[in-house]
């Protein structure tokens, strides 16, 4: 806990009054939870875990070959504590209440933290690097089924946050971002995605199917538009993790069947997680891996549908301008 309390939690969260919640209330609630109480302890084996994964990756860049034998064993300690953490932290969430509600919500976003390092985290492992093109992709996918909820659980248990730490409260956390202006290209970049679902599910062909695709697409654009706003004003992380923790799950189902226009939103999303690498120790690669593994899937796509104009989903938009000026950005964004 020492680690966490003096070291990485300056990792997660960039404002003064986050820190104090991050350094001292958070810690405090985590080590009332965990003491003697299993059930309720998630959140200490949480801190534990992102604590002792930011130690494997200190000592995998000591110059000392003592200090990097030492990393697979903070590795394996922190895998430990995520395995202990897990079942309680999902009996947790169907079983939300006053009293637990802000380490529910507290260890949802350092769940996204921790599931973001390992595969950076294993990387600098010798002998554990995973080379699936679908590596940081199906990570993610394992992250929004951990996390799942967090939005309804922030909504539902508003008042009881703002009493326990506003810090933590969903509503405010907007409240110093609103009306942030982005710079021309992402703003540009979010509305060619608006428009792209437009074309794509208001049209007079899918009316009648795709009123709440479109709602949901719709819903997915605007939180991340409201990332991109609090980043831009407080280069802070956690604008970044909270659009993973708070989009519909239905988006995460429609995703999870690879429809190409999902997939170009969770694109941009990964162009504003590659914002951190380089910033903090744990999203190093991350970004640039997730945009990657959705090039790769899109790439397939189109090599499967070459040589015909079909209209939906897979077909026409895909291939449309609009279409490919969203990768282009997100290509130009990253440097690629």
């Amino acid at each position: 806990m020492h680690t966490y309390s003096t070291e990485t939690y300056k990792s997660l969260f960039a404002e003064p009054t986050d820190n104090h919640t991050w350094q001292v209330v958070v810690p405090r609630r985590a080590l009332e939870d965990g003491d003697g109480d299993r059930e309720n302890g998630f959140l200490l084996d949480g801190l534990l875990s992102v604590a002792a994964l930011h130690t494997a990756v200190r000592l995998s860049n000591s110059p000392k070959p003592e200090d990097r034998a030492w990393k697979q064993v903070y590795i394996d300690v922190a895998m430990e504590y995520q395995s202990h953490a897990l079942q309680p932290f999902q009996r947790a969430i169907q079983q939300i209440s006053r009293d637990n509600c802000d380490v529910v919500f507290a260890h949802s976003l350092i769940t996204i933290v921790n599931g973001i390092a390992v595969p950076q985290v294993l990387h600098v492992s010798e002998g554990r690097r995973e080379d699936s093109k679908m590596n940081m992709l199906e990570t993610i996918f394992t992250l929004f089924e951990l996390v799942q909820g967090t939005a309804e659980i922030n909504r539902i248990t508003g008042p009881w946050l703002k009493d326990k730490d506003p810090c933590l409260v969903y509503q405010d956390f907007w409240a110093a971002a609103s009306g942030t202006a982005l710079d021309t290209e992402t703003d540009a970049a979010l509305n060619r995605l608006g428009a792209l679902n437009d074309a794509e599910n208001k049209s007079d062909i899918t009316r009648h199917l795709g009123d709440g695709r479109f709602t949901l697409i719709e819903k997915a654009i605007s939180l991340l538009r409201r990332c991109f706003q609090r980043y831009t004003a407080l280069n802070d992380p956690v604008s970044v993790l909270t659009w993973l923790a708070t989009v519909d799950r239905a988006f995460v189902d429609c995703l999870r069947r690879h429809e190409a226009l999902l997939l170009l939103v969770l694109m941009h999303w990964g162009a504003l997680l590659a914002r951190l690498e380089g910033v903090v120790w744990w999203a190093g690669g991350s970004g640039r891996g997730l945009v990657g593994d959705v090039l790769w899937i899109l790439r397939v796509q189109h090599e499967g549908t070459s040589g015909a104009d079909k209209p939906g989903r897979d077909g026409g938009v895909r291939r449309g301008e609009d279409f490919g000026g969203a990768l282009k950005w997100v290509r130009e964004d990253l440097g690629l």
